[in-house]
């Protein structure tokens, strides 16, 4: 058990120590603080400071200041081990000078000054404690490197140092800059802490020292630096994980969950290719931006988050193949990739609509009645479609085509009616096909169906049977009577030549049926009874 112990032990302590490789927060010690602004020891405000923080007189305290009637405080004062540990940034602890030194670096409106870095360091921020005596400013920082670099910081906004908005540390206790030999003291100014994130092309070099204008009219304080320090680089101990691809008309869009483990990523390199391998790894210290050239395949995204679209070009109906590799960044000498098992996955964009069903003509139509068709379209492909031919066959006619446009995205289904209509051919059936074409169809095997729609036999020639029935006048206009030798009940109806039934009754020998609401047209005129059904035709005028 005790064995198990010590191994826990050692290996969290590693972890830790890996990711204090990465980065970590420590205070930066630096030269040319230029004034001492801390009342400390035994002597009067004035004797032990060289200048106010705010024009107005004031200047902190310190735990020793003795003006000549005892200590005047021991709270709120200039801290004894000159640390503080910020109250924005966690794991922050400043170090400030001490209080018989120079411990401010002052700059008045219109002034520029800097801080010169003792040891330069590597950092991927920089903090500065700071307070804005007399009110509210604006400054400028510049941020030289040792390779002579920059990288500039405009207008930063600073808070008045009694305004205690977000404070970077507790409220301090201040007196008046005086020759008085009592104590006169009150609580009223804060620090406040600036973050200046310094770009990742520069967070390998080391800083050198920072650069401060102040521009807008206050009196600025800078008492101590901080930095996030860059460490050497690590590899990550593992690759992300359950990569999602999605093709749509002319993109692929991925997703993946972030690398897990110590230590972990901080970036993720996508490589695209045509291939399902590839023929080298990114290679340590080498910063990849989209489009480069790498192991036969091609850059799609060097980033810190875990999504990502490829607009290529891309071409449909190609397999791509996506490679995802974690990286750190964040560090010296970087970036450093865990080049072997790299998460894959692939997808193909992909063209293909078909005719999911015939909505009409459907079951039963009359011959010779005219038919609209209607269909069902749907997009089985990744691309969005937007123009394409649909057309329908019946039997031996002529095909028709027409062009269909609109917005049809993967999986959606949409109706079409054709303007093109046809008459119902005569017999007892026939076959109707619907079909799509596309000109990147990728599977033309679904593009057509078939249905075959039964006929009823509406507009047949009439039977012989003129001696049995007599119908007049014909043409009809208001009224037409039927008559008939049989002496039996029988069933009347009559239909038009789109097969709808526009009358139904009983007659027995004659009958008069009031036409005068039927339009004009062809009729058919069915006389049945259980030995005969009675076929004939007449026109309404």
């Amino acid at each position: 058990m005790k064995k198990l112990y010590i191994c826990l032990v050692i290996t969290m302590l590693l972890a830790l120590s890996v990711e204090n490789l990465k980065a970590q927060l420590q205070n930066i010690p630096c030269a040319g603080y230029n004034q001492d602004v801390v009342a400390d020891g035994s002597a009067t405000s004035t004797a032990s400071t060289t200048i106010d923080c705010d024009g107005a007189g004031y200047v902190f305290v310190d735990g020793t200041f003795n003006p000549g009637s005892g200590v005047c405080a021991t709270s709120g004062v200039w801290p004894a081990n000159l640390s503080i540990s910020s109250l924005i940034t966690s794991g922050l602890t400043y170090k400030l000078q001490a209080a018989s030194d120079k411990n401010d670096l002052l700059l008045w409106d219109a002034v520029t000054d800097s801080l010169i870095v003792t040891s330069p360091v590597a950092v991927s921020n920089l903090y500065v404690l700071y307070t804005s005596g007399g009110a509210g400013g604006t400054v400028s920082v510049t941020v030289t490197f040792t390779d002579a670099s920059t990288q500039v910081f405009s207008g930063i906004s600073t808070t008045n140092w009694c305004q205690g908005t977000s404070p970077a540390t507790a409220v301090f206790n201040r007196t008046t800059r005086s020759t008085s030999t009592t104590c006169s003291v009150s609580t009223c100014q804060y620090m406040y802490e600036m973050n200046l994130a310094i770009s990742s092309v520069n967070q390998s070099k080391n800083v050198a020292y920072i650069t401060f204008t102040n521009s807008n009219g206050c009196v600025f304080h800078a008492f101590a630096v901080g930095g996030n320090i860059v460490g050497p680089c690590v590899t990550p101990a593992n690759q992300p994980t359950a990569l999602v691809l999605t093709a749509s008309s002319t993109t692929i869009s991925g997703s993946f969950t972030a690398s897990s483990g110590t230590p972990g990523a901080d970036h993720y390199l996508v490589v695209r290719s045509t291939s399902a391998t590839l023929t080298a790894s990114p290679t340590d210290a080498t910063t990849y931006t989209t489009g480069t050239l790498l192991g036969g395949g091609t850059v799609v995204a060097y980033q810190t988050g875990t999504t990502f679209t490829d607009n290529g070009p891309l071409t449909s109906g190609i397999q791509y193949y996506y490679f995802v590799f974690a990286a750190n960044s964040n560090c010296l000498n970087g970036p450093n990739y865990l080049s072997t098992s790299p998460l894959t996955g692939n997808a193909v964009i992909t063209h293909d609509v078909l005719v999911s069903s015939i909505i009409a003509p459907s079951g039963s139509v009359a011959t010779n009645s005219s038919q609209t068709v209607s269909i069902r379209i749907k997009n089985n492909g990744t691309a969005t479609e937007t123009s394409f031919i649909v057309g329908y066959k019946v039997n031996s006619l002529t095909p028709v085509a027409e062009n269909w446009s609109g917005t049809l995205a993967h999986g959606d289904s949409v109706s079409y009616s054709f303007l093109t209509t046809f008459v119902a051919p005569a017999g007892t059936s026939f076959t109707l096909c619907a079909y799509t074409k596309l000109t990147t169809d990728q599977d033309t095997a679904n593009d057509k169906t078939c249905t075959t729609i039964s006929l009823t036999n509406v507009g047949i020639k009439e039977n012989n049977t003129s001696a049995y029935i007599k119908i007049s006048p014909n043409p009809a206009k208001d009224n037409l009577t039927i008559e008939t030798i049989s002496n039996t009940v029988q069933s009347l109806e009559i239909v038009n030549l789109i097969g709808q039934t526009v009358y139904k009754s009983n007659i027995n020998k004659k009958a008069t049926v009031n036409t005068s609401a039927f339009a004009k047209g062809v009729y058919i005129l069915k006389l049945s009874s259980d030995k005969e059904t009675i076929v004939r035709k007449f026109v309404k005028e």
